[in-house]
């Protein structure tokens, strides 16, 4: 049983260097290390501890079969892929609805209504415009939802653990790419306040957080589950 191969892939597969993976042990580097190249085979109670900071079982680190090591690649790749989706039909959205109050609304000497954002008499194009950027805004809402649940089950599937900075930086890139678009194109519209372009990818935005809380809440449960030798 190649077991140092496979706490080394494993070790890898969770972003830990031997220093941290150390750290969560209560042991030494060089430990780590001696397991690693199978110089020290570790005792049943620390292959429990080293299953508990990887995030898997026994049965993983002792198999023959060498650990798929490619799952926290792939989650890296399709969030990023995923921040780039919300991003741009974010950008595009809120890119209809400035172009038609800059070009039809104000380019036709049209004025908001007191009270309201509703301009007075009809425009042509305006309506299919934005038209176009309600389904943009509701694409980007549903997509968020249905990515970030999808990746919050393949996290949790996979067993793949991310730290809690970058679990936060994540986050914050989230809510940069949808809320950024909407400060930009709101705070150059003559027409619409920024608030009016912030409702819709706020919403979207708390949807996600609240994705993000149940990853950290299953994670914990986890994490309760097993004893990990100090």
């Amino acid at each position: 049983m190649a077991i140092g191969e496979n706490l080394k892939t494993l070790r890898q597969r969770c972003g830990m260097t031997q220093q941290q993976a150390a750290d969560k042990l209560g042991v030494t580097r060089q430990t780590v290390s001696s397991y690693e190249s199978d110089r020290t085979m570790p005792d049943i109670e620390m292959l429990k501890a080293l299953a508990a900071v990887y995030g898997t079982d026994i049965d993983e680190i002792i198999s023959d079969s060498k650990p798929l090591s490619s799952p926290r690649r792939w989650i890296k790749t399709a969030a990023l892929i995923f921040l780039a989706l919300l991003t741009v039909l974010s950008i595009a959205a809120d890119s209809y609805l400035y172009a038609a109050n800059r070009f039809l609304w104000a380019a036709n000497g049209y004025k908001p209504v007191a009270g309201g954002n509703v301009p007075e008499g009809p425009m042509p194009g305006y309506i299919e415009m934005t038209s176009v950027w309600a389904k943009l805004d509701s694409a980007a809402g549903v997509a968020a939802v249905a990515g970030g649940i999808l990746l919050l089950a393949v996290v949790l599937i996979t067993r793949c653990r991310f730290t809690a900075k970058q679990k936060a930086v994540y986050l914050a890139l989230l809510a940069a790419g949808l809320l950024l678009p909407a400060i930009v194109f709101g705070a150059l519209d003559p027409i619409y306040k920024i608030v009016s372009y912030l409702i819709s990818p706020a919403w979207t935005f708390a949807k996600l957080v609240l994705i993000f809380l149940v990853l950290l809440i299953a994670e914990a449960i986890k994490k309760s589950g097993h004893t990990v030798r100090p």
